[in-house]
């Protein structure tokens, strides 16, 4: 019925809402003898959880049944195996412990038994401070899963579990792991995969690399971590469409929005972390999530206490008779690229939706029928009418290796950038020179866009302080009050162009591209 409850084989119609019953699968309502199920929680595309009660403890616990339709795919049967073992090795406070494990009767496959969630929040639009907390402790939930050669390759919020929801002791939980994908390493250090590294996922949080079938990393967590964070600050994800399809070609090929076009007053620097730990290739990526959350703390400007790591233990039970010979971690890291040095972390990180365009957009052609049909595998599935097609692409009008850095006092952001939006360029915005200045002298930026003189912008000074560094980006000048031999000298100077507002449209769509295509072709 729709209120979700399970009654006895005998029962015909709900007690609640005096539905007709569906035969269930289980057959019975008793698992392995010990856990009663009382009602189903949620479906998804592994299978169907229930909430349940042990009997022998009178604890309320969750299973997860693997779906019957899924019995005649040996990979998914073994991927299931391996959640059991994987999760079972994560004891950390922030990781939601597994009970049991076992086989159903009857070819009914399999079921996972774990903890119970008080309250599972939706992620929404919500403090700073708070969103920060929160991340602190799926950071250390999906970092201490890393050591343990884990990804989990379905960050999302649906996976993120509050206890004491919104006050100061509010405890944190990822869950399912259900189609983490478990690295082992051997003796002589060469990483094979335990699973093929096929296209899954949820495709909001799916990194480039997921949608395009190509092998995971630690980074692939990063990203979703990433979007997370955008969405819980933002409340709204970066990317999104009407079915999986233009969804993926977003995570492919679109810059992401920095957080503060959706949400005013978001420091420029924590726009920038955010960005980073969406980039398009992996290497541009933090190296860890460690690194990845310091970014967005030291960028936010806000001091939290540290986590207190207290492990639990004993809180699994049965798993020894999974397996004859389990495999044994034999690396407590997972192995990631070098720490780049600083002086090629500006360029890498300017580059941060470099030419992945180029790279992907053969392969998620190639790709898209087999995503299409793992994201529709699950019956709750909301997206229809899948097309495979990819639209047709803009090289010509496409600059996303392109970073660009608007001061605006006057508004002027606004205007701009729904025409860069167009281009795909990545741009940041602040409202005074100095923070201008202190993004400049940390990034690399290909185009500034300044007032020439307002009330906290001086685009002189930016001009002349940006000559000491080691890539002086190109300048426009825009400003209010237009006088010819201003804008001479402005040219003499080597400021690249000088506007006077109002600001024609469709002069500056044509100004831009051809300027764009310059730098483009400049910095190859």
């Amino acid at each position: 019925p729709r209120c979700s409850i399970c009654y006895d084989e005998s029962e015909v119609t709900c007690s609640t809402d005096k539905e007709f019953l569906e035969t269930a699968w289980p057959s019975s309502r008793l698992i392995a003898g010990k856990y009663l199920l009382k009602a189903r929680v949620a479906q998804g595309g592994m299978g169907v959880i229930y909430r349940a009660v042990q009997s022998e403890l009178n604890r309320e616990v969750a299973i997860k049944i693997l779906s019957p339709q899924l019995l005649s795919k040996e990979r998914i049967l073994k991927q299931f195996h391996r959640e059991a073992l994987a999760v079972a090795r994560l004891d950390h406070i922030n990781i939601t412990p597994v009970y049991d494990y076992g086989a159903l009767p009857g070819n009914y496959g399999a079921y996972l038994v774990i903890q119970l969630s008080a309250e599972i929040d939706e992620l929404g639009a919500i403090p700073l401070e708070r969103a920060l907390r929160i991340m602190q402790q799926i950071c250390a939930g999906v970092s201490a899963a890393h050591a343990q050669q884990i990804i989990h390759c379905d960050l999302k919020p649906d996976n993120i579990l509050l206890e004491n929801s919104g006050n100061p002791r509010e405890q944190v939980q990822v869950v399912d792991f259900g189609i983490a994908k478990l690295r082992e390493l051997s003796v002589d250090g060469s990483s094979s995969s335990a699973i093929t590294d096929s296209a899954i996922g949820t495709p909001q949080y799916m990194s480039p690399e997921q949608c395009c079938g190509e092998p995971l990393t630690a980074q692939t967590d990063i990203y979703s971590l990433g979007i997370i964070f955008f969405e819980m600050i933002t409340g709204r994800v970066p990317f999104n469409g009407l079915v999986p399809v233009d969804i993926a070609q977003h995570h492919v090929r679109t810059p992401p929005p920095p957080p503060s076009r959706f949400r005013a007053g978001t420091p420029v620097a924590l726009d920038y972390a955010v960005l980073r730990s969406l980039a398009k290739r992996p290497s541009c990526r933090p190296d860890s999530v460690q690194q990845f959350f310091d970014e967005l703390l030291q960028a936010s400007g806000i001091t939290l206490p540290p986590i207190i790591d207290i492990f639990k233990s004993g809180s699994f039970l049965g798993l020894s008779s999974l397996v004859s010979n389990p495999s044994v971690i034999v690396s407590t890291h997972i192995p990631t690229k070098p720490v780049l040095s600083e002086s090629k972390m500006d360029p890498e990180l300017s580059q941060i939706t470099d030419d992945s365009v180029e790279n992907y957009k053969n392969k998620i052609t190639r790709s898209a029928r087999s995503i299409t049909a793992q994201l529709s595998d699950s019956k709750t599935n909301p997206f229809i009418n899948v097309k495979t097609e990819l639209k047709p692409s803009q090289p010509d009008h496409f600059f996303p290796e392109i970073m660009i850095l608007i001061v605006d006092y006057d508004n002027i952001a606004e205007f701009i950038d729904d025409i860069l939006q167009d281009f795909g360029c990545t741009v940041i915005s602040t409202n005074s020179s100095e923070e201008a200045w202190e993004c400049m002298k940390k990034y690399v930026f290909n185009l500034v866009i300044t007032d020439v003189l307002t009330k906290q912008v001086n685009g002189w000074q930016l001009f002349a302080r940006s000559q000491d560094l080691q890539d002086p980006p190109v300048f426009i000048f825009i400003t209010n009050n237009p006088k010819d031999e201003d804008r001479l000298q402005a040219l003499e100077q080597g400021i690249e162009d000088y506007w006077a507002q109002p600001l024609p449209f469709a002069e500056l769509h044509i100004r831009l591209r051809r300027l764009l295509h310059r730098i483009s072709e400049d910095s190859h």
